[in-house]
């Protein structure tokens, strides 16, 4: 056990002599000092940056944190950072020319720290990726001279391996391991990968599948829908023609008897008109010349009663001839609009793929097919089809004939058409291929 006290030895001899000697020296360089010419100058300029120093101080000590204790304090200074406020502009532009070089910025706004860490890193990679060439190419250069001089060597016939200075790092042969262990673990990491490979084949495989019945469920829809719109405009167009037809039927009605008799109703009220209005005059005329009351009034009042019944007749015939022309004008309109109805499908008809088109139908009758191949106590239901290849041409009539007629042996097929295309392919195939039977 021992303790330790407070108590101090105090300052040796030496140490005290050594004291002396240093404040002598100090004395002896400061005389020597202030013998030098500009001594004076240079205790004035002393002097101001002390003063400066004094004066520096309180702001450093503002800036820092901390008094000023050193040369560090210059440093502290210097690593100080003033934020700005961030250029949107120059931010945006730098967001464009990274995404133009590979790197994902993400959405607006962005934030100005992200992005230039982002260019910081992507200026780094790409100073070590010009240092990484570098080394290949001085690598690749090396290498290029050891073969020339060795093929110099072989041409010569020299047997001996000719000297040549150290090669680069990367430019020097790997050396190759023999060692069991390491084989083993090669092929059992090639053979993984290949097991690898072959699931990610499969993976692959399955989702074209997959893509494949997803295009043909569209194609389908697609062609149901193309199939509904085409009727719809063909229904539409049929009962566009039979206003048009019922409209001219109306207008040749209009422009015959009922327009002629109407046209002479008129004539006769105007004639009748005039009759009234003659024999009103003359009705002014003897109501002068006669002095009797009771002929006179007779007289205004058949006068009256027939100037009525004209102005009705020519009220009629103004009427009809108004709702002739609302009738017209209504035809026209129908008949503009199923033009453009059908101008409509043809151009929609026309944008369809044809070959799609044949073969979707070929899906659409194979789907068929196979809904009525269930075998029940009577055996298979046949398929019926009613004129269902409307949208197709000759040729892609006789393509889908050829198709279905190879599935004929499995479910026997009634196809009910007024095609010629159907009945000359049928006659071409042949009576063990294809029945006609015309009603």
């Amino acid at each position: 056990d021992y303790m330790m006290s407070s108590s101090s030895r105090g300052v040796g001899p030496a140490n005290r002599s050594m004291l002396e000697s240093a404040r002598g020296a100090l004395q002896v360089a400061e005389a020597a000092l202030a013998s030098l010419p500009g001594a004076a100058d240079r205790a004035r300029r002393r002097a101001e940056l002390l003063d400066r120093r004094d004066a520096v101080s309180p702001r450093v000590a503002a800036l820092i944190g901390h008094e000023p204790t050193g040369p560090e304090a210059e440093d502290e200074l210097r690593s100080l950072r003033e934020p700005a406020a961030p250029d949107e502009a120059a931010m945006a532009e730098l967001a464009r020319e990274l995404e133009a070089v590979g790197i994902a910025v993400g959405p607006e706004p962005y934030e100005r720290d992200d992005l230039v860490l982002l260019a910081r890193a992507y200026v780094s990679e790409h100073e070590g990726g010009a240092v990484r060439r570098q080394e290949l190419d001085d690598a690749l250069a090396a290498l290029d001279e050891a073969i020339a001089t060795m093929r110099g060597a072989h041409e010569r016939g020299q047997q001996e391996v000719p000297e040549h200075g150290p090669l680069p790092e990367l430019a020097e042969p790997v050396e190759a391991t023999s060692d069991e262990g390491d084989d083993a673990e090669a092929q059992a990491r090639t053979l993984r990968e290949a097991r690898w490979a072959e699931v990610e084949a499969a993976r692959a495989a399955v989702t074209e599948a997959e893509a494949r019945v997803a295009r043909h469920r569209e194609a389908s829809e697609s062609l149901a829908r193309l199939e509904a719109e085409l009727s719809a405009a063909g229904i539409e167009e049929e009962a566009a023609a039979a206003a048009v037809a019922t409209a001219e039927a109306d207008v040749a009605l209009a422009e015959g008897s009922a327009y002629e008799a109407a046209v002479t109703a008129a004539a006769e009220a105007e004639s009748a008109l005039a009759r009234s209005t003659g024999r009103e005059e003359e009705a002014r005329r003897a109501l002068e010349t006669f002095d009797g009351a009771n002929t006179v009034t007779a007289l205004v009042q058949a006068a009256e009663a027939r100037v009525a019944n004209a102005e009705r007749l020519v009220t009629e015939a103004a009427a009809a001839e108004q709702s002739t022309a609302a009738s017209l004008a209504e035809v026209d309109a129908a008949f503009a609009a199923a033009a453009a109805l059908e101008q409509q499908a043809l151009a929609e008809a026309e944008s369809v793929d044809r070959q799609q088109l044949v073969d979707d139908l070929d899906w659409a009758l194979l789907s068929r097919l196979a809904a009525v191949r269930s075998v029940g106590l009577a055996g298979s239901v046949p398929l019926v089809l009613d004129e269902p290849f409307a949208v197709l041409d000759d040729d892609e009539l006789t393509s889908v004939l050829d198709r279905l007629a190879r599935l004929a042996d499995a479910v026997q097929i009634v196809l009910v058409t007024d095609r010629e295309a159907a009945v000359a392919w049928a006659a071409q195939a042949g009576s063990q291929r294809a029945l006609v039977r015309s009603s």
